[in-house]
């Protein structure tokens, strides 16, 4: 059973943007796979090999093997004297060694696995670290940052200004060598900055400090040189909390910092980028994360994420189109389509998230918004999976008729602009560019939709058959008939053609079919996710008040009747919730099957009871669950009344009743996952 442990003040801190992540040398060890200089350790070394050959004047060898000993105690204090005993035979006067020293040891330090700093980046916090290398500015990121340092004079307003888009490298740069902080020594330049002021007048009135990547501690020395330069200028006050985040059996060594408060992730390293993307999306992921899940709060052609990772998803209703050659084509469920064929960036967040290999052309990865392209349908489809696994909710390629429905975006013909090709709104071979564009490259439909005739082909998710009335939708539309031609067939269809193909192949009706084994140059994909399926039956929640330490439960010996309990995680408490063709929820408890509503008495809308049935109860039973600011409210879809707790702050334990839906916090509710 997966129980949340996460102190609610954390999760209000971060939902409430009142939060600064500090960054320590872990973020970089696992964000390089552990180059040997991203460690403060590694780094040391290597800079005591660099002073025997260039420094001044060089360390001989008795000295540079004392050095490494005593390197080997894992003694802060004793790192910090060989950091200073390095800068300072680096940086003599008139000794260019520090700069190259910087760039041959921290300057090669590159990202290996994007996974940690996506989690980061999908926080949307501020970012301090003390680190010196430029990961946070690698281009494949989802949103990169730009580093600034404290020897910037106007750094500190660009980042009060516009947190969101730089880091703040309190100890400097590599690439602003003069920025770096090693030893004790240049700390005295530090203090004398413009940032200190900053520190002093902004985060230390206006954030808690989150510390991530700072192992137990004795791993990195900026942390605890930090904190105690924190500490002496005032910043960290007790009237914030500031968390640090460590994996099991490490908390125990922050357990003497001025108000600080460990927190565990879990028991491996591994588990860190999982966690960080539970916090802000801990109530929002299960019901739908975010606002945009529910059909009930999205609106047609509406664009959406569900994580830093994933492509942008456009929310498309049921409908019926008119193709030219083809005849009526139905889509009885509604759906989200990747707006843009699967770009260079997203693709490479997933191989390099999963470490995937696959036979691949030559990619400039300098153009990350070209479509990726030479993928086989078995590479889609892993691409696929991935994205279900990490977001929860099911995606896939696009049945035949799903991408014509979406490409032609309500129009009846072969184009969503009409019935002729032309060269505004598609690369094609008339086009004579000769190569791939930009998925953003020509104007998008009314869908909201771009990219889907010419650049390049797409692969769906139906077999190819002769016969096109056996790839037509069904409830699991890429599927075919058994015993079809298309079930035999290793084979799939493509659709859209691409920018060396003449315009009759980009006719919404066209299709060509390739083995699912196939890579070309001019293939590519884009994704769909079902949105139908909000809860799957299987998942039971406790439901958390915000505003109180209260959770829905039911006692069988209070007549029926539930009551509220202080929140022990008992079985007791697990909840059901199943939602129906119309977007309402049914809440039946996990044990006794018993469905939550109003009292039998229509009039007497202010008491919930307990039912046997839904059939009793009929429309009493239905909720509808509204976002609501850090949660979400229950609200009944016959009398617009909402769960809530009576007499909250009170000593007794309140009562389950019902009030307007205000949408004040006594009203909202933590829906959390338990899974067996």
């Amino acid at each position: 059973m997966i129980i949340d442990k996460v102190p609610h003040v954390l999760r209000e801190m971060i939902r409430n943007k009142q939060a600064c992540l500090v960054l320590g040398a872990g973020v970089s060890i696992a964000s390089s796979n552990n180059h040997p200089t991203s460690s403060w350790k590694g780094l040391l070394k290597n800079g005591i090999s660099h002073c025997k050959t260039y420094g001044t004047p060089p360390l001989n060898e008795d000295a540079s093997g004392k050095l490494l000993e005593i390197l080997e105690l894992n003694d802060i204090d004793n790192w910090l004297a060989i950091a200073t005993l390095i800068e300072r035979k680096l940086k003599y006067p008139n000794n260019p060694e520090w700069n190259s020293w910087l760039y041959e040891s921290v300057g090669s330090i590159k990202v290996k696995n994007y996974n940690l700093l996506e989690s980061i980046i999908s926080l949307e916090l501020p970012i301090l670290t003390t680190n010196y290398d430029n990961l946070f500015s690698d281009k494949s990121l989802s949103y990169p940052k730009k580093s600034i340092t404290w020897k910037d004079r106007s750094s500190a307003l660009h980042f009060k200004q516009n947190p969101l888009d730089y880091i703040f490298h309190l100890h400097g740069s590599f690439v602003q060598a003069d920025s770096v902080v090693l030893g004790i020594s240049s700390y005295e330049h530090l203090i004398n900055s413009e940032f200190i002021q900053y520190i002093q007048r902004s985060l230390s009135l206006s954030y808690g400090f989150i510390f991530i990547g700072y192992g137990a501690g004795f791993d990195d020395p900026n942390f605890s040189a930090l904190i105690r330069f924190l500490s002496s200028y005032g910043t960290l006050s007790p009237n914030q909390k500031h968390f640090v985040l460590v994996k099991e059996g490490d908390q125990f060594y922050f357990n003497n910092l001025p108000n600080i408060y460990p927190v565990v992730y879990g028991e491996k390293h591994e588990d860190l980028p999982v966690f960080l993307r539970t916090l802000p999306f801990s109530i929002e992921r299960f019901i739908y994360r975010s606002k945009r899940k529910h059909a009930e709060h999205i609106k047609s052609n509406e664009t959406f994420k569900d994580m830093a990772y994933c492509p942008d998803m456009v929310f498309i209703e049921s409908g019926t189109a008119q193709l030219k050659d083809k005849g009526k084509i139905e889509i009885r469920k509604p759906i989200a389509m990747g707006r843009f064929p699967v770009t260079v960036e997203e693709w490479n967040i997933f191989v390099h998230e999963r470490g995937y290999h696959y036979r691949k052309f030559t990619i400039d990865n300098r153009r990350i918004k070209l479509p990726i392209t030479g993928i086989s349908y078995y590479d889609a489809i892993d691409y696929t999976n991935w994205l279900s696994e990490i977001t929860g909710y099911k995606y896939r390629l696009p049945s035949e008729n799903e991408w014509e429905y979406a490409a032609l975006a309500g129009n009846d013909g072969n184009f969503w602009w009409g019935e002729d090709p032309n060269v505004i709104n598609a690369n094609f071979r008339d086009s004579k560019l000769g190569e791939l564009t930009n998925v953003d490259t020509y104007p998008a439909n009314k869908f909201n939709l771009q990219d889907f005739f010419g650049n390049c082909w797409e692969w769906t998710d139906d077999n190819y058959s002769s016969n096109r009335a056996e790839t037509e939708f069904t409830e699991k539309p890429y599927q075919t008939n058994n015993n079809s031609e298309s079930q035999r067939s290793n084979e799939h269809i493509l659709k859209g053609g691409c920018f060396y193909y003449s315009s009759d192949f980009m006719k919404a009706s066209s299709r060509i079919h390739l083995e699912r084994e196939s890579i070309f140059n001019s293939v590519g994909f884009r994704v769909v996710r079902e949105v139908h399926a909000i809860l799957k039956s299987d998942d039971f929640y406790y439901i958390l008040s915000i505003s109180s330490p209260f959770a829905i439960d039911f006692e069988m010996n209070k007549e029926m009747k539930p009551t509220l309990s202080y929140f022990n995680m008992s079985e007791s408490q697990l909840w059901n919730i199943k939602i129906d063709k119309n977007n309402l929820a049914t809440i039946s408890h996990y044990k006794t099957k018993k469905t939550l509503c109003y009292s039998e008495d229509p009039q007497d809308y202010s008491t919930l009871k307990m039912s046997e049935t839904l059939n009793d109860v009929k429309q009493r039973s239905k909720y509808s669950i509204k976002k609501i600011l850090g949660g979400y409210m229950i609200v009944s879809s016959r009398f617009n009344k909402v769960v809530d707790l009576e007499g909250a702050r009170k000593e007794n334990i309140p009562d389950l009743i019902m009030f307007e839906p205000h949408g004040n916090f006594n009203q909202g509710w933590h829906f959390i996952p338990v899974k067996f």
